[in-house]
């Protein structure tokens, strides 16, 4: 299967409610080629407006973003889209297209983990130290108990108050 990428291409673009207006845009309006922001029914907030496009009037709402292409053609784009496909060029604050890496590159890290790796190897040796201990501790308390019979052991536990 063939891998397709994006030609890189600057675009113009604004996010709708965020951004100010171009005057791309402005114009756009005046000749009546975008709405000015229209209502929600039962609400005072502005929530987008219509632009006029070569697929037919679209629905732009708050946070859109509107583009603008090279050869003047304008849509809107969902943020999601627009940030997964677009990255901003910091000289002229135009928008590009994201083109991914082609080549094969290398890059070497040389991190210093030696202090890790001596944190790590303390933490083993007190981990072996109280596994034996445990052992021997087992050990211990079960040479205790081999001593007495389970007559002995019941006597002593209800003398110190522990009931069957």
């Amino acid at each position: 299967m063939a891998e397709y990428f994006r030609k890189p291409t600057e675009v113009d673009a604004f996010k709708y409610g965020y951004d100010e207006w171009p005057e791309w845009f402005h114009e756009m309006t005046q000749k009546r080629e975008a709405s000015y922001p229209y209502k929600v029914a039962g609400s005072d907030d502005p929530y987008g407006c219509d632009l006029k496009t070569s697929f037919g009037t679209l629905r732009v709402e708050y946070g859109d973003y509107i583009v603008r292409d090279d050869e003047g053609d304008v849509f809107p784009m969902k943020p999601y889209n627009f940030i997964k496909s677009h990255e901003i060029d910091a000289h002229t604050m135009n928008y590009i297209p994201y083109q991914p890496s082609r080549s094969n590159s290398t890059v070497k890290i040389d991190i210093d983990v030696s202090e890790a790796l001596t944190g790590l190897k303390t933490i083993q040796r007190e981990a072996k130290a109280s596994t034996r201990a445990l052992a021997e501790l087992r050990e211990e308390r079960a040479r205790f108990l081999s001593e007495f019979d389970s007559a002995d052991l019941t006597r002593e536990l209800l003398r110190r108050g522990y009931s069957k």
